[in-house]
């Protein structure tokens, strides 16, 4: 299935996905790993955690290579991490079995987001989206958002990073998310969202890439906040502003079944 344009979104197929994931196993230097892939956690995710606000165990949704899995699991937290990509899955297996946790502990498993079927694993006191919400559509969302609620603990902590609907225009990525749109989909699916701020998300960008987007004026207004720091020499981390959302899990309030309750 090809890469679906919408102006400047793309919607990426988990075919899309997985070749991306496969091709930077076969690269093995790094050079091609996707630019949501920064060589480790997000700093948002260290920021929650140093907050006191991830307490295991932890459902790394989308777990990508697992890099926030692995920071939480050195920490001494329990993880599991999934993604839908095998070869995601497998790099971030190979990737634990060459660290040391401690009391903590990092499992990866293969799974559908729309379909989470972790073996038993859970339920979870804190659930983690770092940017897997907005690569999905509306109806993929609720049933999505619904997934992770069946695999709370009663009092979970959901804890989300989506593309803003403030991104610059000439940015390409994938869906721009609103508030509504948040409060709407979480509220219908058992969560309750406790705050909505705005967040930095690090990317990786090539050279090549900076320079072509810094040439759209909305660009260079957003880019003037961009760290000095690199990765790799000439490939600057590049912010993208997300809203960063916390919610609890709330119980979902089904209708009785009148014929089984005897009323008429």
């Amino acid at each position: 299935m090809p890469i679906v344009h919408r102006g400047n979104e793309l919607e990426l197929s988990a075919e899309e996905y997985e070749n991306l994931y496969r091709e930077q196993a076969r690269d093995g230097t790094g050079a091609s790993r996707p630019v949501w892939d920064i060589g480790g956690p997000q700093p948002l995710v260290i920021q929650w955690y140093h907050a006191g606000m991830i307490t295991g165990p932890v459902l790394d949704a989308g777990c990508g290579h697992g890099h926030n899995s692995l920071y939480l699991a050195e920490q001494g937290l329990t993880v599991v991490g999934f993604d839908r990509s095998e070869s995601a899955v497998e790099m971030a297996h190979a990737m634990a079995r060459s660290r040391t946790f401690g009391a903590g502990s990092a499992t990866f498993i293969t799974a559908d987001a729309l379909s989470i079927d972790l073996g038993g694993q859970g339920p979870f006191q804190t659930i983690l989206d770092s940017c897997l919400y907005h690569c999905l559509t509306e109806a993929q969302r609720h049933a999505y958002m619904a997934q992770l609620h069946n695999q709370a603990c009663s009092d979970a902590r959901l804890l989300l990073i989506c593309l803003s609907d403030q991104a610059p225009v000439g940015l390409p990525g994938p869906f721009r998310i609103s508030q509504s749109n948040l409060h709407q989909t979480l509220d219908s699916s058992g969560w309750d969202i406790s705050s909505i701020t705005v967040g930095i998300y690090r990317t990786r960008w090539t050279r090549e890439i900076r320079e072509g987007l810094k040439r759209t004026a909305e660009l260079e207004l957003f880019d003037a906040a961009a760290p000095t720091s690199t990765v790799e020499g000439e490939e600057a981390l590049f912010p993208l502003p997300v809203w960063t959302v916390t919610a609890d899990r709330r119980d979902l309030k089904l209708p009785l079944d009148r014929g089984r309750e005897g009323q008429p």
